[in-house]
């Protein structure tokens, strides 16, 4: 996550939030990107098991699913 919106959330690394899109829900550990490189607002979840929970089955024909752009609510669970 961004440390600006750590920040502006109030959250400490390894805070606990609940990450829900259309499709499913995660809870994880967040911690602060490690680079600059991550705009404020988005989030980066490694492509996984976890990721895989909030990504729909729609593939579009390319037998992989959407796994960027996915929107998601962000609950903490301090």
């Amino acid at each position: 996550m961004a440390p600006s919106d750590m920040q502006r959330l109030d959250l400490k690394k390894g805070d606990r939030v609940r990450l829900t899109s259309e499709d499913g829900q995660v809870e994880v550990c967040i911690i602060p990107a490690r680079t600059d490189e991550l705009p404020a607002g988005l989030l980066f979840i490694a492509y996984g098991d976890l990721s895989s929970r909030l990504m729909g089955g729609d593939t579009h024909g390319s037998g992989m699913p959407t796994s960027k752009g996915i929107d998601v609510q962000l609950e903490v669970l301090k």
